[in-house]
């Protein structure tokens, strides 16, 4: 199991929203932000028509909750690292270099932010569970076998903006 991209721990939110921008708008191929949220919306296999209320609540989701979106994000890039190890060093790269610019971080890159962790969100859980398992079994010193599931999920409020956008989005998923 690989270790997390330590070095965003050091970053702040929008740090990692402009690593994270990069790097996953390249893994969804989103071009062009402006496209963003119709690209999402066909990965999500929603109607096109959907991409407007779509970037409006993910305008929404950046106004409400930056810090939020920065540790969604950081662990969309950990996970990542992990499941594709090939891209490991492509993540530290970009976590290097966000915020060596002056970059002023408005609404439109948090909202960008929001989209491509939606677009993340939705290419990881085709097909995969959405809950986290872990067997544990410890044999005893008598003898017996002792077997310990745990099944880990984390809930995201759905009233909040985040939880908005995510609600549109996980449907069509069979969430």
């Amino acid at each position: 199991m690989a270790k997390e991209v330590t070095e965003l721990r050091d970053l702040s939110a929008e740090q990692i929203v402009e690593a994270a921008n990069g790097i996953l708008a390249s893994k969804l191929s989103i071009d062009d932000p402006a496209s963003a949220a119709a690209r999402i919306a066909k990965l999500a296999g929603l109607n096109a028509g959907d991409a407007k209320e779509i970037m409006a609540l993910a305008r929404q989701a950046a106004e409400s909750d930056p810090a939020l979106l920065g540790d969604l994000l950081a662990s969309a890039l950990n996970d990542m690292a992990e499941s594709e190890p090939a891209s490991r060093e492509t993540i530290v790269d970009a976590v290097r270099t966000a915020g060596e610019k002056q970059t002023v971080v408005g609404l439109d890159i948090l909202a960008l932010g929001f989209l491509v962790l939606c677009g993340y969100v939705v290419v990881k859980t085709e097909g995969v569970d959405k809950e986290a398992k872990t067997v544990k079994i410890t044999k005893q010193k008598d003898g017996r076998i002792e077997i310990t599931i745990k099944y880990t999920k984390k809930n995201l409020d759905p009233l909040s903006a985040a939880g908005k956008l995510l609600g549109k989005i996980w449907p069509k998923l069979g969430g």
